[in-house]
């Protein structure tokens, strides 16, 4: 709808079936982040703390790697987690922003928040700025006065009643 593909016409058709299959993706109820795309690949956060790529037109997976920390859900209640610049991927991991190398399985770099006590919350990227945010832990959350284990751990339908999380400072 909004990406300007020159390779898209009027009449889609079906060109890949198969893997990446749905063992490793968070299941649609729980508010998953879809996948991001840029420059021909398509990235993937998993339910298994996770990471992704694979080629946006024919499903070859290029790599995969566990990013402990990173599996996000109910983004109805909390933030984007990941974004693709041109040359990396950032994802959020627990109080880290890692900085993959979006055409190979290796970080690059690993940005602190700040406050260990806090996650990192959104992420952007505008230009060469990575913009994040501070947000208290999901494990924090609470619902109907009761503790819940936070949205990375949401077995349940009940929680979609919980407070949404709050960014508590913004950073670049």
């Amino acid at each position: 709808l909004c990406s300007n593909d020159s390779l898209v016409g009027d009449q889609p058709q079906l060109q890949w079936f198969g893997p990446p299959g749905a063992e490793d993706v968070v299941e649609r109820h729980a508010v998953a982040m879809p996948p991001l795309f840029k420059n021909g690949k398509l990235f993937i956060a998993g339910l298994l703390n996770t990471v992704q790529s694979v080629d946006a037109y024919n499903g070859t997976s290029l790599w995969k790697m566990t990013v402990p920390g990173s599996t996000r859900k109910m983004l109805s209640h909390s933030t984007g987690f990941m974004a693709a610049g041109d040359d990396a991927l950032f994802v959020a991991a627990d109080s880290e922003c890692w900085m993959l190398d979006s055409d190979e399985q290796c970080v690059l770099h690993k940005f602190a928040n700040g406050n260990s006590r806090s996650d990192w919350g959104y992420v952007g990227v505008v230009g060469d700025l990575l913009i994040g945010s501070d947000q208290k832990a999901p494990a924090d959350q609470y619902s109907s006065g009761q503790r819940r284990e936070g949205y990375r751990f949401l077995t349940s339908a009940k929680d979609l009643y919980s407070r949404p999380t709050v960014s508590e400072s913004l950073f670049a």
